[in-house]
């Protein structure tokens, strides 16, 4: 003898999951990014030369963490890199 149980939902409690489940908060992703930005800044305002290590120290974030931040700052105009990989600096756009 074999038992079968199975359990049914209606439409509105499986949307529900899938509305909890995949919400992101992107307002506090920007503000996450703006204060991580506002720090890269300040580092590049008082250190030009500085390395993607010492943006890792200032911010916390992993090298790629630091890399997606300055592509933004580049993207959106703020910031430049003048010079080699070796001997560049930082620059802040006005």
């Amino acid at each position: 003898s074999s038992v079968k149980s199975s359990v049914t939902l209606d439409d509105k409690s499986i949307a529900t999951r899938i509305d909890t489940s995949t919400n992101t908060n992107t307002k506090t992703d920007t503000n996450i990014n703006n204060d991580t930005e506002g720090k890269i800044l300040a580092l590049i305002q008082q250190k030009p030369e500085s390395t993607l290590e010492d943006m890792m120290n200032a911010t916390g974030l992993s090298k790629s963490g630091v890399r997606y931040a300055l592509s933004r700052l580049r993207e959106s105009g703020k910031v430049t890199r003048e010079g080699t990989r070796k001997n560049g600096k930082w620059v802040i756009i006005q």
